[in-house]
């Protein structure tokens, strides 16, 4: 599905705040201050052959640049195959791709149980930001040490977000959240949180369906959901794999 990188490159692009060309176009780096990671800040190879040696190392010698040494180097490259390919000089793949979905937004009814309530509430209300960090350090846990950086994430990016809740009114607490982020004709969903014990309850459906609507409804003709969940992805859902690559072996995270 390489054809879709086109469109999952504008769906980084809606909250990186610099883009950068290195190695004579060979790769596109998207930045999000402060947020050294392949979900938000990722070096993505734009070509179909595997990269070269030089090209490996502008790409190290920029993140170095930009994050520092201690932080070990990221890249995505997207792979049509089952496994990753090996890369030369202390390249090391993770075992899980990123997924990245990429669809038109559509106007389908949200498939929701009567046992919840929806909401969608622009950036700017305390209590539902509070309820989104709640969620958010619960299923991300290298958030929790500075959760504040979650919010200015969104606040700073040039683009429109909303935060999507899913509330149990029986008990009024939230249950599971998302954020959408709408730049232009595109719009990427982040931060899909569903804890246990509300898990398995297609609370993720859920959220990606509410964030179709209304995306559509702002305008998007694409939306772009980002995720290392296969069962996130579905039957029948375009999506292209990126596999992430490190320049020293790492825990799968976020940040």
């Amino acid at each position: 599905m390489i054809d879709l990188l086109p469109a999952a490159l504008k769906g980084f692009a809606v909250l990186a705040q610099h883009t950068s060309d290195l190695a004579d176009g060979a790769f596109r780096a998207y930045t999000v201050d402060d947020w050294p990671s392949p979900s938000f800040s990722p070096i993505i190879h734009l070509g179909l052959a595997p990269p070269q040696p030089g090209e490996l190392d502008a790409v190290r010698t920029y993140w170095h640049h930009q994050w520092g040494p201690q932080v070990p180097a990221c890249l995505l490259v997207p792979v049509a195959g089952a496994s990753p390919a090996p890369l030369p000089g202390g390249w090391h793949a993770e075992p899980r791709p990123l997924h990245v979905i990429v669809e038109t937004p559509a106007p389908a009814e949200v498939d929701l149980d009567s046992a919840f309530t929806l909401s969608v509430t622009p950036l700017g209300d305390p209590a539902t930001e509070a309820a989104f960090l709640r969620l958010v350090t619960v299923c991300f846990p290298d958030t929790r040490t500075a959760p504040e950086l979650v919010m200015s994430q969104l606040r700073q990016a040039d683009a429109r977000t909303e935060l999507i809740t899913i509330t149990r009114p029986a008990s009024s607490e939230p249950v599971a959240t998302s954020a959408l982020s709408v730049k232009d004709d595109t719009c990427i969903q982040t931060w899909g949180a569903v804890p246990e014990p509300y898990r398995g309850l297609r609370l993720s459906r859920t959220l990606q369906q509410a964030a179709s609507r209304r995306c559509r409804e702002l305008g998007a003709t694409t939306t772009v959901t980002v995720t290392r969940n296969p069962r996130v992805i579905g039957p029948g859902r375009p999506h292209l794999n990126l596999w992430i690559y490190r320049t020293a072996p790492t825990q799968e995270t976020d940040r």
